[in-house]
């Protein structure tokens, strides 16, 4: 295989979640602009490309797992990942776990490695995982590849670990814009909820994450926030509310509990369960919110920002220009934010490739 060959050491969707989307939207473009890109699917994948593409290999998927990726990187395929790996030139390795596969790539296979770290939850990790892992995350940081942190954010939470890494840290948002032309359309019912409403809020969760015991995403924040804008626009005022991943039936239905005592349960959106089109969401609401515990730099407020629509998310970490900052915990400043980026509505739609032009100099350099 000629030199520019690229492994994206990920699973493209499904499973929908940042990571699968943004390493998809990468591979396509990357090969776009001459690459060839080879990755990981599962059964559940209906890309014909996808599937009959020599570069990429299927595999199997725990949805259950706390880790969306845990499954793909257990070490039973340790021996078929170096076999499935070797014709590529580049590893472009998303995650930190099972980390002595990247460094037996490196050492005896004489691999370019890229590993892209996404959250900002790895000193907890670091402590969580194995001696064995941890022995190879070190091993890793003292030689020459390359790491990439999402956010600066992560990049500094990376720099508390106790180690020292080899080379400097690249900050670079695992963000590249979405086609306009790929989407499906979104259902009729959906498309209906959006028109009955003057405007409409969106909300997005990929499951019902925590950290340290902590909501991530801000459900029960998103829910309080709906009833007090309510309170000022009566039900001129939507709600659609996504959260990707429907395997947790319990938490759904208390969640959906909690709608129906505060009376706001009939007057949502909910959009359960993973959707191809979610940029189409984005294109037919006007504010976003991500009232999040902890966040990196998330590739939804990014596409959102593209889109035109107004954001507000709460002050947990940098945010990108044009985010609307509200202080997390604080409802009235949260509902006050709302209703200012409610006031100022949509903007013209404009696609960033910058991010993606800070990844492809990457590999162009290796």
């Amino acid at each position: 295989m000629k030199k520019d060959s690229i492994m994206e050491f990920c699973l493209v969707p499904p499973p929908y979640g940042g990571v699968t989307v943004y390493v998809k939207r990468l591979s396509d473009q990357l090969r776009q602009d001459g690459y060839i890109v080879g990755g990981y699917y599962t059964s559940e994948c209906k890309d014909l490309q996808i599937q009959q593409s020599p570069y990429y290999y299927e595999t199997e998927y725990n949805a259950s797992s706390p880790i969306i990726l845990r499954a793909l990187f257990h070490v039973i395929r340790i021996v078929k990942n170096v076999f499935d790996i070797r014709p590529f030139s580049i590893v472009h390795y998303h995650g930190l776990e099972n980390l002595k596969l990247l460094w037996f790539l490196h050492k005896y296979c004489k691999k370019k490695v890229v590993i892209t770290v996404h959250s900002a939850m790895v000193e907890g990790f670091y402590r969580r995982t194995n001696w064995v892992n941890k022995r190879y995350m070190r091993k890793l940081a003292e030689v020459d590849i390359q790491w990439i942190a999402v956010s600066e954010q992560v990049k500094q939470c990376m720099l508390k670990l106790p180690f020292t890494f080899f080379n400097e840290i690249s900050v670079i948002a695992a963000y590249v814009p979405v086609p306009q032309d790929s989407s499906t359309p979104l259902s009729l019912e959906m498309r209906n909820y959006i028109k009955s409403h003057t405007q409409n809020i969106a909300f997005y969760a990929r499951s019902f994450m925590c950290n340290d015991g902590t909501d991530v995403y801000g459900f029960d924040a998103v829910l309080q926030l709906y009833v007090d804008i309510l309170k000022h626009y009566n039900n001129t005022v939507g709600m659609v509310f996504c959260l990707s991943e429907d395997k947790d039936k319990q938490k759904i239905d208390q969640l959906h509990s909690k709608a129906k005592d505060l009376g706001i349960f009939g007057k949502i959106y909910w959009q359960i369960g993973a959707i191809d089109n979610i940029n189409l969401v984005w294109q037919n609401v006007d504010v976003y919110v991500r009232p999040t515990s902890t966040d990196g730099d998330s590739v939804a407020v990014r596409e959102v920002l593209d889109q035109g629509v107004q954001v507000v998310a709460s002050d947990v970490c940098w945010r990108p220009k044009g985010v609307i900052i509200y202080h997390i915990g604080d409802s009235d400043d949260f509902v006050k934010k709302t209703m200012e980026a409610l006031k100022k509505g949509k903007s013209k739609a404009s696609s960033n490739f910058g991010c993606y032009n800070a990844m492809k100099d990457v590999f162009d350099k290796i």
